[in-house]
């Protein structure tokens, strides 16, 4: 009897989540197969793209009965892209966004793993480019070398906090020991959490601040 609510349990789940990828405008209009077992879902299907792989995961977590997610996601375009493609679609977009100066950032790309080298004025910038990047079709992965010459900084005790905060916030990472030092938009993470996953859940919730670079030294016990 025990199994066969614990079946239903996770029957329902899987419904919900696949339900819930499926509504979502930005992921594509392929379906996201969901299998659970116990607190862990695991992820298949296609998606057009790294973000859209990311979105996913965080979507999947972001049920209080999910601890950790397997990525078992493929990323497929309606056909190769060369790199001077990759690359103007990159620049498109950048050329469309009012959040980054499409002028003073070069874009160069492999296979489609893409380089971002030149210079920008903010943390914020820096960190809208590559998540541009990352949305392309084509794109596998992104090397944000871009510069900083700030004009504004906010104060690293300030930054620091914020940070802390927003790892509290994450129901999965507050049991886990995870320290927070900046020092010129340098970001750096460490002490101990149970999972790998919560490893880079922390880093994610950094890249969304203003920073230049993170050091993610979390070790998994």
């Amino acid at each position: 009897m025990k199994n066969r609510d614990a079946l239903s349990v996770s029957e329902n789940l899987k419904g919900l989540i696949e339900a819930e990828l499926l509504a979502m405008g930005k992921l594509s209009a392929h379906k996201i197969s969901v299998d659970i077992d116990g607190h862990q879902a695991t992820l298949s299907g296609i998606v057009k793209s790294y973000r859209e792989k990311l979105l996913a995961c965080e979507t999947a977590l972001s049920f209080a009965e999910i601890k950790s997610v397997i990525d078992d996601m493929e990323i497929q375009t309606t056909r190769s892209l060369s790199d001077n493609e990759i690359e103007l679609q990159i620049r498109n977009t950048f050329n469309a966004s009012a959040d980054v100066t499409s002028e003073t950032i070069k874009i160069s790309g492999h296979h489609g793993k893409v380089i971002l080298t030149g210079y920008v004025a903010t943390y914020f910038e820096r960190n809208a480019a590559e998540d541009l990047a990352r949305g392309v079709v084509g794109v596998i992965s992104v090397e944000n070398l871009l510069i900083v010459n700030l004009h504004e900084k906010v104060a690293d005790e300030e930054l620091c906090n914020s940070i802390k905060a927003a790892i509290q916030r994450k129901r999965q990472l507050r049991d886990q020991k995870i320290n927070v030092a900046v020092c010129d938009g340098v970001v750096e993470l460490n002490g101990e959490v149970d999972e790998l996953w919560h490893k880079e859940l922390a880093a994610s919730i950094v890249r969304r601040f203003d920073i230049l670079h993170i050091d993610n030294d979390l070790i998994v016990r």
